[in-house]
């Protein structure tokens, strides 16, 4: 929930104005290692966990969460920096509201991408979502399978060492 409240507001706050001339494929590219960098660090966090497979469903809801925002913020720049890069130019709630469509694959068709910059940003977060339903859920439940385990034999431990 925390991630999720940080993320929401984290979006909010971000600058559109002046990040625009740094390039909206630079962009992309940081948010990406920023979301394999977030996706990483859940992944050791419930290897460690007390109750991996509840941190690991926690996981998978935080990285959609971040990645609707990441690709929200993408698509607003890329609004911003070329106002017809979509079929009508779009605001912060338009950002998300486009993302979760993305993730979603309703495609209302309301807000399509029109310029080839815009397809491509789209283009890499079906891949990335694909991503996220297969790799990273895996990815995510075999770390918690991993501290189910690490729990399991450090129980083990403790019960032969208590044993006369």
């Amino acid at each position: 929930m925390l991630t999720t409240v940080i993320t929401l507001v984290v979006y909010s706050c971000l600058p559109i104005h002046g990040v625009v001339e740094l390039g909206v494929a630079l962009q992309l590219l940081v948010c990406v290692v920023a979301f394999l960098v977030v996706v990483g660090r859940q992944a050791r966090a419930i290897v460690v966990a007390d109750q991996p497979h509840l941190r690991a469903a926690e996981a998978v809801v935080a990285a959609i969460v971040v990645l609707i925002a990441m690709f929200g913020y993408v698509y607003l720049l890329l609004s911003a920096a070329e106002p017809v890069s979509f079929t009508e130019p779009l605001n912060r709630p338009d950002g998300v509201y486009i993302a979760v469509t993305v993730v979603a694959t309703v495609g209302f068709g309301d807000i399509a991408p029109v310029s080839t910059m815009a397809r491509m940003a789209v283009t890499v977060q079906m891949v990335l979502d694909l991503a996220v339903i297969g790799v990273i859920v895996r990815v995510l439940f075999g770390a918690a399978q991993r501290g189910m385990a690490k729990k399991s034999s450090a129980g083990e431990d403790a019960n032969e060492v208590s044993e006369p």
